[in-house]
């Protein structure tokens, strides 16, 4: 960031969709101190492992050390045209399974947001910035886990432009348009961090370790992805690698692959950012074209990755199901003469 932040003209800002600390408040200060050094005003996101649930059975207790350094956990403001809204979607609940979370948000919450967006003409263009996925793309993410999502989903629907921007599931998932609402649009963010303790140079789903960038203008919104593999942040991992993917351009929107590369005879392309409201991708070979299809089986960044982490002996516990290759919504395929 410190890198990357000089190039670009006009404000910046940054943003973190939560996560910061898997169970130690006393990481906030430093990283803190790292934003410091970045020199832009940055927001952050609270998330289900920045709830300390082992202090406390009451949701509210358990958000207090984050409070403390990064103040309430809902909160809007005004960048440049667009009204900004940062939420609490995570609820400590010790009762819910083996797992205690869950996702949503709580009865106050909602009528806070109510009562902030009474303010906004519908075509005033909004960015909602949450920790868990509450939005598919059919709609909200109902059931058992989830809490007061469809009542999220309703105030915002009728809105000309919202943007909502999501963590959580450690992949890039760009769901766009949602059905039944007039200009809600879900995205959800893979770790700037790569693959939790694995290796920092890829996420599950092929999408490199690194972060977006968004541009406004007036109310046009566009983004892109920025890659951090080539940059010299120190390698966390407990054996460091020896990939080629850590030398993609930092620019790069996309992998691809060759022919045999897989094993066969197809060409495959995986498009980060992509999502539904894109056109199919093309192949194209002179002035041929061959139209792709979605291929959901695995990336081959990270089956290398696995492979060679398990080669040595090394199959972190901490992984758990993001050892094996995760099904994705942005990787292309085509059979090629």
């Amino acid at each position: 960031l410190r890198n990357t932040v000089p190039s670009f003209s006009g404000p910046v800002y940054g943003m973190c969709l939560g996560d910061i600390t898997y169970g130690s408040d006393k990481f906030y200060a430093q990283y803190s101190f790292g934003l410091e050094s970045v020199g832009i005003p940055f927001y952050n996101v609270i998330g289900n492992h920045d709830h300390f649930h082992r202090r406390s059975d009451i949701d509210d207790e358990c958000v207090l050390p984050w409070e403390a350094v990064f103040g309430p956990r809902n909160c809007s403001f005004e960048l440049g045209k667009f009204h900004c809204i940062i939420m609490d979607n995570c609820i400590v609940d010790k009762e819910h399974a083996d797992y205690p979370f869950r996702y949503g948000f709580e009865d106050e919450f909602i009528d806070w947001l109510a009562q902030d967006l009474s303010y906004l003409p519908k075509d005033k263009p909004i960015m909602i910035f949450t920790h868990a996925n509450v939005i598919g793309e059919n709609g909200a993410v109902t059931g058992n886990d989830y809490y007061n999502t469809d009542d999220f989903l309703e105030l915002i629907k009728d809105f000309d432009n919202v943007y909502v921007w999501m963590g959580h599931l450690h992949l890039n998932k760009f769901i766009g348009k949602v059905s039944g609402t007039k200009g809600v649009e879900a995205f959800i963010l893979a770790r700037s961090t790569g693959v939790i303790e694995g290796n920092e140079y890829v996420n599950p789903d092929g999408t490199p370790r690194g972060y977006l960038v968004m541009s406004a203008s007036g109310r046009n919104l566009t983004w892109k992805y920025h890659s951090t593999m080539v940059e010299s942040a120190p390698f966390r991992g407990p054996e460091t690698p020896v990939f080629n993917l850590k030398t993609q351009n930092a620019d790069a929107q996309m992998r691809a692959w060759s022919r045999w590369d897989y094993g066969d005879d197809y060409v495959y392309a995986n498009i980060y950012t992509w999502d539904n409201q894109w056109q199919t991708p093309q192949l194209r070979i002179g002035g041929q074209s061959y139209p792709m299809v979605k291929d959901c089986i695995y990336d081959l960044s990270y089956r290398e990755l696995v492979s060679f982490y398990r080669s040595k002996g090394i199959d972190s516990s901490l992984m758990g199901d993001y050892a094996v290759p995760r099904n994705r919504t942005h990787h292309f395929m085509v059979r090629v003469p």
